[in-house]
């Protein structure tokens, strides 16, 4: 041989060696998904269009009947296919404007992202053209899929779903329920690598706020993590490189504003000024037939007018609307290989609100507090959370927060990064950031026992591990027992009533957690429950003692007597009572609450006269660690289908009951063990 073909040969194999699995499984010319018994899609394509069309082929097979009703919502046409039930839902769509400007986004986005855009929404109808029975015919009313479509359902899932929180007569409730996020330095981990811990807390009774799961693997890009249903890009997640998570926050996306009107239109600062309006029409299905209903959409200078009455009107302000690009910015944050190029994708604020938790393999973490906070003439947080008066210029939104004046912090001294929903004054600690370094309308100040909790987990520990990170991510330990049970078992051990003598047992034996077998948890929930809101309010001083007024032992007695009536015991186990339930499958439920100081939280409805369904808890539950190769674990309580061909076979509540991890597959020999299916998607 001669010695040019041999040293071309030499090359040749060195190349080969020194190229990463993922490189050269995604340079391949065709694309291939392989599907994991949890019903993970681990996409490799060989560009980015090609994984936007095997990401809507894929969710299309797992979530195709719910990702149809959500587009035909999102249209602003759901009346038209399922009937008048769904004419408020339309008649809320079209007075924001949705359908219009999903219209507007995508013809506003570069060349390469509406070719994704366009091979995404492909996808999906190729999946649905091969597959047609796997869909009800309710639902192949939407048919065909449109380009505008995501885009459409981006705006009622994030701007209105989020943003517009609190427009929902249950959001109060729901944040309560809370995400949690952490990111560990590598002076904080025992391996001293830096780690990344994910877990949203998102309600699980509707079908935007549930997450999709999915691994892609393109020449230039490794990443995982999850979508909303019929997104076409990872909300959260993490690649070879770095990693985020969200959780919400208090920045000021959205006002409501009262206006005075007349056939003139509105009133502002003494004058009348017309409403921007035109008239579209709402079809209803009916029978075999259609009847319509004419709406006339109207927009004052402060928003869309989402409620009328004779002489009032009120009208919306909701951040984000006018930011086309938020599909484009998480892509940008998928694909970024260190903090510099996060923040330059991070920096354009498509994103309305969220907090945003970051680490990476280079050691470095990051905490932004991102949202499109409008610049007020008033320091007084709680003013802005008012319904405001619409004829003064003083309500008015001009300006917004540039990127430059958002709290942020990174590399902090303390060596993490916690948040539990709380401002960024208790983002770690020591704090960084104080309260008069910013405007006061920026974010209130508190500190619920939730994040007391996350705190003092992160404070007791010196260094962390891998192994140990995955097991606190499952405390359900309660920082309000911690703080109340010595006087409450005192004050009940010097009763005379037999039952609440017995109760003092309960609680001194109650492991102060919320597992399935905890015996105690249900008499400290009720009792904690019982005065919801109005007896114990957690202390911006971490750790404060906590008094247990006159008044509450009152109640204590109270319920004892109450929950002795209803289940016969004091001791009863926590997964007796609260339960974990999706999809026809249920399990005893580990998830605490937020009211009692648990990291591990969640919120209950009841399910008979005994017993309570998890209606919002945890999701995605991941830990992520950044060495030389990525090491993560994971969970979707949920599971990743919904379709009924494959729903049960991936669900993973047991797991969560469990307190148990899976590991994520991140790299392509593990994903190749453990593929239980292989589709190659030739186009």
């Amino acid at each position: 041989m001669r010695q040019v073909e041999r040293r071309t040969i030499m090359m040749m194999v060195i190349i080969l060696l020194l190229s990463s699995p993922e490189r050269l499984w995604s340079q391949k010319k065709t694309t291939e998904i392989n599907w994991d018994e949890w019903g993970v899609p681990h996409i490799m394509a060989p560009n980015e269009r090609e994984a936007f069309y095997a990401s809507g082929w894929a969710q299309m097979k797992m979530h195709g009947n719910k990702i149809l009703k959500l587009y035909g919502q999102a249209r602003g046409e759901a009346a038209s296919y399922w009937g008048a039930e769904y004419v408020e839902s339309d008649k809320q769509k079209r007075r924001l404007h949705i359908p219009t400007r999903a219209g507007e986004w995508l013809d506003s986005q570069s060349k390469k992202m509406k070719d994704c855009m366009a091979a995404f929404v492909k996808g999906m109808n190729d999946y649905v053209e091969a597959n047609p029975d796997e869909f009800s015919d309710d639902m192949k009313r939407v048919l065909p899929v449109r380009e505008t479509d995501p885009m459409a359902n981006v705006q009622v899932v994030y701007h209105l779903g989020v943003a517009g929180f609190a427009l929902n007569p249950q959001a109060q409730q729901w944040k309560n329920a809370g995400s949690n996020a952490w990111a560990i330095a590598p002076s904080k981990s025992e391996s001293g690598k830096a780690m990344l811990l994910m877990q949203p807390h998102p309600p699980w009774v509707f079908d935007s706020y549930l997450f999709f799961e999915s691994h892609v693997v393109t020449p230039d890009n490794n990443r995982y993590g999850i979508s909303a249903l019929g997104a076409p890009v990872m909300a959260m997640g993490f690649n070879e490189s770095l990693g985020w998570g969200l959780t919400f926050n208090q920045a000021d996306a959205m006002d409501l504003y009262d206006l005075e009107t007349s056939e003139k239109g509105y009133l502002y600062e003494g004058n009348w000024e017309a409403f921007e309006e035109h008239t579209e029409v709402i079809k209803i299905k009916d029978g075999d037939g259609f009847t319509e209903e004419s709406l006339v959409v109207k927009k004052s200078r402060h928003g869309w007018v989402v409620e009328e009455k004779p002489g009032k009107a009120l009208a919306l302000r909701l951040g984000g609307l006018d930011k086309p690009f938020f599909v484009q910015q998480f892509l940008d944050m998928s694909h970024s290989k260190n903090l510099k190029e996060f923040e330059a994708a991070v920096s354009k604020i498509q994103l309305p609100l969220q907090n945003i938790v970051y680490a990476d393999k280079h050691g470095e973490i990051f905490y932004l507090y991102n949202g499109e906070i409008p610049r007020r003439n008033d320091e007084n947080y709680g003013k802005w959370n008012q319904v405001q008066d619409g004829s003064k210029a003083s309500s008015m939104v001009e300006s917004y927060l540039s990127y430059e004046e958002l709290p942020k912090f990174k590399n902090p001294a303390s060596g993490f990064i916690s948040n539990t929903n709380n401002p960024p004054w208790s983002s770690t600690h020591p704090p960084v950031l104080k309260p008069e370094q910013f405007p006061g309308y920026i974010a209130p100040d508190f500190m619920d026992f939730r994040t007391q909790r996350a705190l003092r987990m992160m404070t007791e520990e010196e260094k962390i591990s891998f192994e140990e990170l995955s097991q606190m991510l499952f405390s359900s330990h309660s920082e309000l027992a911690d703080l109340t049970l010595p006087t409450l078992i005192d004050f009940a051990r010097k009763s005379t009533d037999p039952d609440v003598l017995a109760s003092a047992d309960v609680l001194a034996n109650w492991d102060r957690a919320f597992n399935p077998e905890s015996k105690g948890a249900v008499l400290f929930t009720n009792w904690v429950l019982s005065f919801r809101g109005r007896r114990f309010t957690s202390s911006l001083k971490l750790f404060a003692d906590m008094a247990v007024s006159e008044e509450a032992k009152r109640y204590f007695i109270e319920t004892v007597k109450r929950v002795k009536s209803r289940y016969g015991s004091l001791d009863i186990a926590w997964g007796e009572v609260e339960k974990l339930a999706f999809g026809g499958s249920m399990a005893p439920s580990s998830v605490g609450l937020n009211e009692t100081g648990s990291f591990l939280a969640g919120q209950y409805r009841p399910m008979n006269d005994k017993a309570y369904v998890l209606i919002v808890g945890p999701s995605f539950s991941t830990v992520v660690e950044f060495g030389e190769k990525v090491q993560a674990r994971g969970l979707l309580s949920y599971g990743n289908a919904s379709q009924e061909k494959y729903s049960n076979a991936v669900r993973q509540l047991n797991m969560l009951s469990e307190k148990k991890l899976r590991k994520i597959l991140f790299y392509t020999e593990d994903v190749k063990r453990a593929t239980v299916q292989t589709e190659a998607l030739n186009r």
